[in-house]
């Protein structure tokens, strides 16, 4: 005799800003009426070498390898959402440290071959959760905070929250791609 309880497959995105130093990743509930609650929001930071003897290419390597890592323990993801910067560092050690990062994502998307990735620029992630191109790091904070006020999970601390609450913008981003809605209908 068949079981009259249907399984009901949860969808979940990661959306990610992602960083060589610190990565903010964010899991929400994708729902067939937009998004759920928010699953785990956390910041990864890569530890600096304190060594003067250690090259930095081996620091580079160990430090891509950490993030690598620790974002494949993220699992049951149906969609990947990223905030990939146009490339316009500071500085020579800014730019490396974004080709880190880019470099980091490539692997991962190459490894999760079966889970559509998509990328929005740290300005629509801003004007998505801000209604700003250029919404400072505190009111980023500021309207996560609002649009998940019902999360008591997220960090005290300012440098951590600053990156979830950009991984949150990137979600906002792309709510409406067409890979969320056809995760939404099934």
């Amino acid at each position: 005799m068949e079981s009259a309880v249907q399984t009901v497959k949860m969808n979940r995105g990661l959306f990610l800003d992602i960083g060589y130093a610190n990565t903010g990743a964010v899991v929400i509930d994708i729902t067939p009426s937009g998004y759920g609650g928010i699953v785990s929001a956390e910041c990864f930071t890569t530890k600096p070498v304190k060594s003067k003897t250690m090259r930095y290419a081996v620091s580079a390597v160990r430090g891509c390898k950490e993030l690598y890592v620790w974002l494949k323990t993220f699992f049951g993801i149906s969609v990947v959402g990223v905030e990939l910067p146009h490339g316009g560092g500071k500085s020579a050690k800014a730019v490396r440290a974004m080709a880190y990062a880019t470099a980091v994502v490539a692997c991962l998307e190459a490894t999760w071959k079966d889970i559509p990735f998509v990328y929005v620029s740290p300005e629509d992630a801003k004007f998505a959760l801000c209604g700003s191109k250029r919404a400072s790091k505190e009111d980023m904070v500021e309207a996560a905070r609002v649009r998940y006020s019902t999360y008591g999970g997220f960090p005290e601390a300012k440098n951590k929250m600053e990156h979830i609450a950009d991984a949150i913008g990137v979600s906002e981003a792309i709510k409406d791609d067409q890979i969320l809605r056809m995760l939404r209908n099934g």
